[in-house]
């Protein structure tokens, strides 16, 4: 998965809104790296980037896959 959502998530709910194949889930998620994640990431994200954009806390990263 290309983005993860970090302990830092204030839940906006902004991402999900955005997000155009409903693959962010709303609840208290895993995230990867050992944060917290108040929302998370399904598999099915296509990597637009919507919610990178529009998070105002800048919760959503990039993961370095290389």
């Amino acid at each position: 998965m290309p983005f993860r959502i970090t302990g830092d998530c204030i839940a906006c709910g902004g991402c999900s809104v955005v997000c155009p194949v409903d693959a962010i889930d709303d609840g208290f998620g895993s995230g990867e790296g050992g944060d917290d994640a108040l929302y998370s990431i399904s598999d099915h994200c296509e990597e637009c980037g919507l919610c990178l954009d529009v998070c105002p806390v800048e919760a959503i990263k990039k993961e370095d896959l290389s």
